[in-house]
């Protein structure tokens, strides 16, 4: 599982990893299709955005990462997400069980939402198993917020909710993967009292809201299956009402308050409509004859709603403009070292190539064979000796290579002393772990044993 905290020099992604799950305070946790980190950290960012939490350079609000009462997560591939939730209930205890869960706001997208829905099943039988009756674990379940997006979780071959928890799906009528809502709008029977979104609900009282996407590139237009960010993420409407969702939902996570069926936003969805009919009033033309331009001017109009929003909803320390100068400075600064190298992996790199080598002094001989490798000349059989040889001019050449890039580093007068400091203290600590890998007593004794003078030159 990985979690978002703040960038740093030391963490350019603002991504950490994380075997448990706390649930003693709010979370927002993301099931999505699988990835790789950039690809789930880049998910993370489009939450990130819904909030419009702090991130330079796309958003500049006054509430930062390292302040927000909640955490936000995203599940990896292989994790076991009902087993971590399932430990943290506690047996016969149904006050307790129902708090926990409150803590547990989910976003689920496309794939996900039958991974979500896999989860809920394990954990209500899970629920059953400690000892609580099933009404007592639909209760609990109903405290977890799903915001499910896309209209695709299938049961017996029929469409139909995320069972067990408060489920809040969004969709776009034109996305492929529901043709059904495509279809009705054909009849011209969804959308007569506003041509842009709707709310219903159904018979176990979750909210659907229906988007019908407009202007230039839209999935009306280009007939796309979908694209979680451009579709969904910067669609103007619907992503301004996914926000004031989690919104909603995270202020009764901190404010301890159980959702029945007051997870409302009625008023907020009336005042976001009125906003965008004031937009397009504006604009003095027919909404689907917005341009991307135009849509992405909406976006930003709607946007700032969330940002006042979410801070009358949710306590949280604001930043004055000097403190969100000092962090847009500070990442722009770390992306643009970035761009050299990516030093978080030469530097493990590095790292790993100290810990071969001392494994291979630590457990072999000196004439053990260590290593055979297949040439086109033949078998070759590398003993200890000779591989520690190798590997320490791959050790040396790495460190070189590192210490010329951070000696490239130089923003020394475009960057205020501040920033600046902080790059000098974040190379000084590489080198000082560099260094201490190379004075490390057993690694002293390796070079000296098995180097000569010639074939370890290094810089630092």
């Amino acid at each position: 599982m990985l979690k978002k905290t703040k960038i740093s020099f030391n963490n350019n992604y603002g991504v950490v990893e994380s075997s448990t799950l706390n649930l003693d305070k709010p979370i927002v946790l993301g099931i999505v299709p699988g990835g790789n980190t950039r690809n789930l950290n880049g998910y993370m960012n489009t939450f990130m955005y819904l909030l419009q939490i702090r991130k330079s350079p796309n958003v500049n609000s006054d509430y930062d990462i390292s302040n927000i009462p909640f955490n936000i997560l995203i599940a990896q591939k292989n994790d076991e997400i009902d087993k971590l939730i399932i430990n943290s209930i506690p047996s016969n205890n149904f006050t307790l069980a129902k708090k926990i869960f409150r803590n547990i706001n989910i976003i689920s997208y496309c794939a996900g939402n039958f991974d979500t829905s896999r989860n809920l099943k394990n954990i209500y039988d899970a629920l059953i198993n400690k000892g609580y009756t099933e009404n007592e674990a639909i209760d609990i379940l109903r405290q977890i917020f799903v915001l499910q997006i896309v209209d695709n979780y299938v049961e017996n071959k029929h469409i139909t909710k995320i069972p067990y928890a408060t489920v809040v799906t969004v969709h776009d009528i034109y996305d492929l993967e529901n043709y059904s809502y495509r279809l009705e709008e054909e009849k011209k029977s969804k959308f007569i009292h506003n041509p842009f979104v709707r709310i219903i609900k159904n018979v176990q009282n979750d909210r659907y809201v229906l988007y019908k996407s407009f202007g230039e590139g839209s999935l009306s237009q280009s007939q796309n299956e979908h694209m979680f960010d451009y579709d969904y993420i910067h669609a103007p409407i619907l992503n301004s009402l996914m926000g004031i969702y989690l919104i909603k939902a995270l202020s009764m996570s901190l404010n301890k308050t159980y959702i029945k069926d007051n997870l409302s936003i009625t008023s907020e969805f009336n005042y976001i409509l009125a906003k965008v009919q004031q937009f397009v009033m504006q604009k003095d033309k027919d909404f689907n004859s917005f341009t991307k331009e135009e849509l992405g001017e909406l976006d930003i109009y709607l946007m700032n709603e969330i940002r006042r929003m979410f801070k009358e909803y949710i306590s949280i320390k604001t930043l004055s403009t000097e403190e969100q100068d000092y962090l847009n400075e500070k990442e722009d600064t770390i992306r643009n070292v970035y761009k050299i190298a990516n030093f978080n992996y030469e530097l493990s790199n590095i790292i790993n190539a100290y810990k071969s080598i001392i494994n291979l002094f630590d457990n072999y001989s000196d004439n053990d064979i260590v290593e055979t490798r297949h040439t086109n000349n033949g078998v070759i059989n590398l003993t200890k000796s000779e591989a520690i040889q190798e590997k320490i001019q791959s050790f040396t050449k790495r460190v070189n290579h590192l210490y010329e890039l951070l000696n490239s580093i130089n923003l020394e007068g475009s960057i205020s002393s501040k920033v600046q400091s902080d790059l000098n203290n974040w190379i000084s600590e590489i080198l000082s772990k560099i260094i201490s890998l190379i004075n490390d007593n057993k690694m002293r004794e390796i070079f000296n044993k098995y180097s000569s003078k010639d074939n370890i030159k290094m810089s630092i």
